[in-house]
């Protein structure tokens, strides 16, 4: 499994590169709902959805798409769909 600071970096990246947002913003405020904070689309998700899928070589399951919204979900969303995937290839 990779890093967690690579987890971050890489979901930080991503969202900045769908939303136009800079990366120091989106970190500064990684707790609050990108989506309110800057008046977002919440389609967007999607692509960032598609992004983390291609990345990490995960399926979002789609009841989860909604906790992306804030960089720190987002993260914690990634590395429980990462770890889940680990325990069910170790079984």
């Amino acid at each position: 499994m990779e890093e967690s600071g690579d987890i971050e970096n890489f979901v930080v990246l991503a969202v900045a590169e769908v939303t136009q947002l800079s990366p120091e913003d989106l970190w500064n405020k990684r707790g609050a709902n990108v989506f309110q904070e800057f008046g977002l689309d919440e389609l967007l998700a999607l692509e960032i959805v598609e992004s983390l899928e291609h990345r990490y070589r995960i399926q979002v399951p789609e009841e989860r798409i909604g906790e992306i919204t804030s960089v720190d979900g987002t993260v914690a969303l990634v590395k429980d769909i990462l770890l889940r995937a680990g325990s069910s290839a170790a079984s």
